[in-house]
C-alpha cells in the first residue's frame, strides 16, 4: 500500500533533506522525531524511512555505512521533490535537474556535509529545548548566504575580495514580548 505523507512531519524531513542534500537516520531522528510522543526516535524514525524511500520521496545516497551501526545516507528524491512543491513549500518553478545535481554528494566533500549536519541535529534540538528561544532558521544551503568578504593580501598590498561560502545559517527567535532576532 502507497504510504500517505503525514504532515507536517514528512514534509519537515523532506525540506530539510531538500535544504541540506544528505543525512543520517540519527540527524533525521534528532531533528524531527523529538516530540513528547515519541518513545524511541531512533526506531520511528527508522521505520518512516523506509516507507518514505519505498514509495519514493527519499532515496538513500549509497548502501555502504560510512560509521558503524549506520545503514543509510539519505536524500531527496524526485517525488519528495515533486511533493514540497505541490504542498507550497518551495518555489513551483524550480526545476528537478538542478536539485538531482545538488543532491548527488561527491566523495571528497560528503564527510563534510554529514559534519555539518551533526552540528544542526545537535545545535537546534538543544536550542528549541531552551525555555524563550527557537531556532527560525537553519540552513546548510551555502548558496543562499553567500557575501563578498574583503581582505587585505600583505603579499601584494592591496586589498582584495573573495566569495564566501559559509557552511551553516543559523536564525535564532526569542519568545520575549517583542522578540528578537539572533542571526
Amino acid at each position: 500500500m502507497p504510504v500517505r505523507l503525514q504532515k507536517p512531519r514528512d514534509f519537515n524531513i523532506l525540506y530539510g533533506l531538500y535544504h541540506s542534500r544528505v543525512m543520517w537516520r540519527e540527524h533525521i531522528a534528532a531533528l524531527y522525531f523529538t516530540d513528547n510522543q515519541v518513545k524511541d526516535p531512533k526506531e520511528n524514525a527508522k521505520k518512516r524511512l523506509q516507507d518514505l524511500q519505498r514509495d519514493g520521496f527519499i532515496g538513500k545516497l549509497r548502501e555502504k555505512a560510512m560509521r558503524p551501526r549506520e545503514v543509510a545516507i539519505y536524500r531527496i528524491a524526485k517525488k519528495g521533490f515533486e511533493a514540497l512543491k505541490n504542498e507550497g513549500k518551495i518555489d513551483r518553478n524550480l526545476r528537478w535537474e538542478p536539485m538531482a545535481r545538488r543532491a548527488d554528494v561527491k566523495p571528497s566533500t560528503l564527510e563534510h556535509e554529514l559534519t555539518v549536519m551533526t552540528v544542526k541535529a545537535s545545535l537546534e534540538p538543544a536550542i528549541n529545548s531552551q525555555p524563550g528561544f527557537q531556532v527560525e532558521e537553519f540552513s546548510t544551503w551555502p548558496v543562499f548566504y553567500q557575501f563578498n568578504g574583503s581582505y587585505f593580501d600583505f603579499k601584494l598590498r592591496l586589498e582584495k575580495t573573495t566569495l564566501v561560502r559559509p557552511d551553516g545559517f543559523i536564525q535564532i527567535l526569542t519568545r520575549e514580548n517583542p522578540p528578537r532576532m539572533y542571526r
